[in-house]
């Protein structure tokens, strides 16, 4: 009996050997397919790397990404992805998911007609990827020590400005992958949250740090690859993105904006939306003892907001509301134009 028992385990320990290492060995030719077809069958993307790394055994089936490069073009936009290492992970007996870990990342975003340059960077971010039962893929991730940062030209050089900075940046994703729903009915959906933000001095907001940020937007139709065919097809069949909140955070005050954008003619943003305040009184008295704004300025936003706004109270509460639109490329608060807006087409 004992001797039946340890030939079942031997033979069940090399049949599970074999299938993870027939596994794994799939998934480093699926990664190696990828990389060299990719630029082939899609010209927009493009993955090197200097080697792969096999790990895990027995409970986790891992490939070690080394120094990987990812280049992908995308309407006039030009990124570039960097990592010191990715790890792609599967769990034989957990869920069907795929986990992916990068280290030391850094993503250039590039578009030389409108001589703009970002650069992210990130110490840890993690990813979940899974597909539901009605094949719509599901992603998750988070990240720690997030900057965005953008070139500016110096006298000498160029440098990278700091625009934002936050300890956790983490999201939701969810995109259609089944090609029936595509075509009938695709919506995208994104979701994020940012904690314990910092921004720049003397920036649009008057705060140098906020307590969170974070939003929920859906796109409806589909976008393609945000080439301007694709754009002007997504427009013509009725794409609109759905903003249902973008809010800032700041002790006792927030800012919540929610609205609908499309585009127009001219491949210009146009819609509407509400910009809704809470503690706009006491924001503004703040900003008048740190000596940000004058009593003179103070006195003259509130007249301002108090003729474009439309108060009101929810659980005691005070809010302020103002409505935004975007018409006719320009950006208006209430009757008030603010600036042009940019367009696809240059």
């Amino acid at each position: 009996m004992r001797l039946k028992f340890l030939i079942g385990l031997i033979f069940f320990a090399f049949m599970y050997s074999s299938a993870w290492f027939m596994a794994s060995e799939w998934v480093r030719a699926e990664i190696k397919v990828f990389a060299d077809h990719a630029g082939m069958t899609n010209g927009d993307i493009k993955l090197n790397f200097e080697s792969l790394e096999r790990s895990g055994f027995p409970f986790a089936l891992d490939w070690h990404i080394k120094n990987p490069k990812i280049e992908m073009d995308f309407h006039d936009f030009n990124a570039v992805a960097l990592a010191r290492q990715i790890t792609l992970s599967i769990q034989p007996f957990g869920t069907q998911s795929i986990f992916a870990k990068s280290q030391n990342s850094t993503v250039f975003l590039v578009n030389k007609k409108r001589k703009l340059k970002l650069k992210t960077k990130f110490n840890i971010s993690q990813f979940q990827f899974s597909l539901d039962l009605k094949n719509v893929l599901h992603t998750h991730f988070t990240t720690e020590n997030f900057s965005l940062h953008k070139a500016v030209t110096g006298k000498t050089d160029e440098e990278w400005r700091e625009v934002l900075k936050t300890q956790n940046f983490s999201g939701d994703i969810r995109i259609p992958s089944n090609k029936k729903i595509i075509q009938h009915h695709a919506e995208h959906h994104f979701s994020f949250l940012m904690a314990d933000v910092s921004l720049p001095a003397n920036n649009i907001l008057r705060v140098t740090r906020l307590d969170r940020l974070f939003g929920t937007l859906s796109l409806q139709g589909k976008p393609g690859k945000l080439s301007l065919t694709d754009l002007i097809t997504w427009r013509d069949s009725g794409g609109v993105l759905d903003i249902e909140e973008i809010q800032l955070d700041k002790g006792p005050y927030n800012l919540k904006f929610q609205g609908t954008l499309a585009l127009d003619a001219t491949l210009k943003p146009m819609g509407a939306g509400t910009i809704t305040f809470t503690g706009l009184d006491f924001f503004l008295a703040k900003q008048e003892q740190a000596g940000k704004l004058t009593k003179s300025q103070v006195k003259l936003a509130k007249l301002a907001i108090l003729l474009i706004s439309k108060p009101s109270s929810e659980n005691g509460i005070k809010k302020t509301r103002v409505p935004i639109t975007a018409q006719n490329g320009e950006l208006r608060v209430g009757s008030f134009r603010l600036f042009d807006l940019p367009g696809f087409i240059r």
